[in-house]
């Protein structure tokens, strides 16, 4: 069955990111294409990014904390960073309290969170306290099984522009080449794209 065509809601768009980079690598072309359209859109970054890198700690931390507000800015994006430990979101007992005061505050017409089934631990447990939420899961550390696209073309440079953002994940993983190829990838199963963005209904991949 051919994936639809994913049509942007009225009101606010929230990606739920474990760490500072995945909401470019997943969702950045969403998030664009409706700041662009005038809706409001926002990230909630669950972990502070500290074993990002060879260096691990508060002061990658601080960076990259940095970087996620620079990507965000150019997506057209609201930032909220929560602090909770890399790499211990599995053990962390406060996660579901704090996603549940994101979706309080934030109200999203639109929802979007990591898949259940992703390779990375804290991704599992953030789509986990996601719990029974409505959304859409985007691909981060692995692909889903896209049953939902977004045509990204237009904002595709903004997305891999963004994506840059995140120096310190560049330069170790080369994400903008990756995520440029997914997206045109995507787009063979989208009618007209050049780059698009997939995502799953429900939890897993």
């Amino acid at each position: 069955m051919r994936p639809e065509r994913l049509r942007l809601p009225r009101g606010t768009l929230l990606v739920l990111a474990a760490h500072p980079d995945d909401e470019c690598l997943g969702a950045g072309g969403v998030l664009a294409l409706h700041a662009r359209a005038g809706g409001r859109a926002a990230v909630a970054f669950a972990t502070d990014g500290a074993a990002g890198g060879p260096r691990r700690g508060p002061r990658l931390a601080a960076v990259r904390r940095v970087e996620a507000r620079l990507a965000c800015r150019d997506l057209g994006a609201a930032a909220e960073f929560w602090g909770l430990e890399d790499g211990g979101l599995a053990r962390e007992r406060r996660l579901a309290d704090f996603v549940a005061e994101a979706l309080r505050r934030h109200r999203p017409a639109l929802l979007l969170r990591p898949a259940a089934d992703d390779p990375h631990p804290d991704h599992r447990a953030l789509a986990r306290a996601a719990g029974r939420a409505p959304a859409l899961t985007y691909e981060v550390t692995g692909p889903v099984r896209p049953d939902v696209l977004a045509d990204v073309s237009a904002v595709l440079a903004l997305k891999l522009g963004a994506l840059r953002r995140h120096r310190t994940q560049e330069s170790r993983h080369g994400w903008s080449g990756f995520a440029a190829r997914r997206a045109a990838a995507l787009a063979l199963l989208l009618p007209g794209a050049r780059a698009a963005e997939g995502f799953r209904r429900g939890g897993g991949g």
